[in-house]
């Protein structure tokens, strides 16, 4: 291994509870993108469903 790579995870071991929430950080990031993906084409949906619903009401 180069020097870089050993002290960057020498800091790591050392800094354990900062890796560690930074680790849940990202990981919990990625599944909030990856969740709205799934849940905005659904919302939208939906929402326009509720808009024609009111249009037609007052038309």
């Amino acid at each position: 291994m180069t020097f870089q790579v050993k002290l960057a995870l020498r800091y790591l071991r050392g800094r354990r509870l900062r890796t560690g929430l930074t680790l849940m950080a990202i990981v919990f990031g990625v599944m909030m993108i990856f969740g709205f993906n799934g849940i905005l084409p659904a919302m939208q949906q939906a929402i326009q469903g509720v808009w024609r619903a009111w249009l037609t009401r007052w038309t």
